[in-house]
């Protein structure tokens, strides 16, 4: 992985955000994204390369091999949608 654990959203927090997709970032953020983003903890991303993302299973397929990776999502305040791009290599 690229530094973060990640969980699913429970159907709860879903509802509560409009939500059909999202993983939730957990735990440290560690090495290339913890250097290069302001990314923090509870942040919600929803599409991994313009792609929507739904569970752990995805998110590590959208990842896998590619150069670039751009996070999309939101925080549970509401805040409006983040965007983190960063080179990475696999």
């Amino acid at each position: 992985m690229i530094g973060l654990n990640l969980e699913e959203l429970s159907a709860q927090e879903k509802k509560k955000l409009g939500l059909k997709v999202g993983l939730k970032v957990v735990g440290p953020i560690t090495g290339i994204l913890r250097e290069e983003t302001n990314i923090c903890e509870d942040f919600i991303i929803t599409a991994v390369n313009g792609h929507p993302v739904t569970n752990l299973n995805e998110f590590e397929e959208l990842i896998e091999g590619v150069e670039g990776v751009m996070l999309e999502g939101l925080y549970p305040d509401g805040t409006p949608d983040h965007y983190y791009t960063r080179s990475l290599t696999y």
